[in-house]
């Protein structure tokens, strides 16, 4: 993913924003809102207040063997409602709304992984938010966030119960499914969806911003691909003046550092085709620059979250499917592990360092509705 500069907002935060993050506010205080949005309406709206678990249905849609998924050995779209059907009967810690539906009609997934809860509960968890698939044509995010589900479903682990005690983790399975099928970076209407989080022309796209308005995660993960070493935000400058960098920071390079301890965990290596993780806050000079809020993490930080991209490392898109099928399924295989090893990282730093992600996030929302000047970023 290559990130483009582009001339900056005249404006801090737009007055729609101003509104939304009051009731940001007081979501977070566990106080009841009124949304004030009038975002484009998607299926199911994500509720600001919902009591978990809360099971759907999943419509199982028909096999469909031309899937392109399935042609780099990763999950085709028409098994993944089986398998969160599945998950749902199985553990009360999984719960699954369908938010939206792409441009061809599939059902867009989200996932909350938690410890049961009563709409009523006193409980302030944090949210973090995992995003997959955003690129059609980038897609073991999701096979990652499926193998997740799985392992905090039925886990004894107390470290993993405690997590989802005071967390709750949310997962949008796949947010381009039928970039997903056709083995496209694009949806089917021929748009890049990391470029469209502001004009929200698209409905995958506008699912997602409603998404990350309704649930106001403190921790936003976006998984994409590729690049060798593995990329991890925090990027370089120039950075967004629209967004609370001084407060972003204290959590965005921490929580880098914990995904990079996690990944070289892995023991992959050069014998692996695999250099070691780059984050370009701290290892480049320029390159990829943290500004423009149409990509998902960006626009995440205008509400106030530590939004991060993550690029996993080998590619087994553009042209890279008429390798071999072992080659295509060792790739994708180091790529699922190093995804799936970026998200628990993620959820690890938000689970560790609850009262601070909780209490920074308010203040930043807090500076919005006061319309207080931005601070300038510590870098670059």
């Amino acid at each position: 993913m290559t990130q483009s500069q582009a001339r900056p907002f005249t404006s801090r935060w737009t007055t729609g924003c101003l509104a939304l993050a009051a009731c940001l506010c007081l979501t977070m205080l566990n106080v009841p809102a009124t949304a004030t949005a009038t975002a484009t309406p998607v299926t199911q709206q994500v509720s600001l207040e919902a009591a978990y678990p809360q099971t759907t249905d999943l419509r199982e849609p028909e096999a469909d063997d031309s899937d392109a998924a399935a042609s780099v050995g990763l999950t085709p779209f028409h098994e993944i409602a089986p398998s969160l059907n599945e998950a749902q009967a199985a553990s009360d810690r999984v719960s699954v709304e369908v938010i939206g539906r792409s441009t061809q009609g599939r059902d867009l997934y989200l996932v909350t992984v938690t410890a049961p809860e009563a709409k009523s509960s006193s409980v302030n968890k944090v949210a973090v938010l995992i995003n997959a698939n955003l690129h059609g044509d980038e897609r073991e995010g999701t096979d990652a966030a499926l193998d997740l589900i799985g392992d905090y479903a039925s886990t004894q682990e107390a470290a993993v119960e405690q997590t989802l005690r005071s967390t709750r983790i949310h997962i949008l399975i796949s947010a381009n499914p039928d970039g997903r099928v056709s083995g496209t970076r694009e949806n089917a209407a021929g748009f890049d969806l990391n470029r469209d989080l502001l004009t929200t022309s698209q409905p995958e796209s506008a699912a997602v911003r409603d998404m990350i308005v309704g649930l106001s995660p403190a921790m936003v993960l976006d998984v994409h691909g590729y690049a060798n070493g593995t990329l991890i935000e925090p990027t370089t400058a120039p950075f967004g003046q629209n967004i609370e960098f001084d407060l972003i920071m204290r959590h965005a390079l921490p929580s880098a550092l914990g995904m990079e301890q996690a990944i070289n965990a892995l023991s992959l290596d050069d014998a692996d085709d695999l250099r070691p993780p780059q984050i370009p806050l701290r290892d480049w000079d320029e390159g990829w620059d943290g500004w423009a809020p149409i990509f998902a993490a960006q626009y995440a930080g205008l509400h106030g979250a530590i939004g991060q991209t993550v690029e996993l490392p080998l590619q087994t898109n553009n042209g890279s499917e008429t390798l071999s099928s072992r080659e295509l399924t060792r790739r994708t295989d180091i790529n699922t592990q190093v995804a799936k090893a970026a998200m628990q990282a993620t959820i690890t730093y938000a689970d560790g360092h609850r009262a601070a992600l909780v209490g920074d996030h308010e203040e930043g929302l807090r500076r919005a509705v006061a319309g207080e000047p931005g601070r300038a970023a510590p870098w670059g």
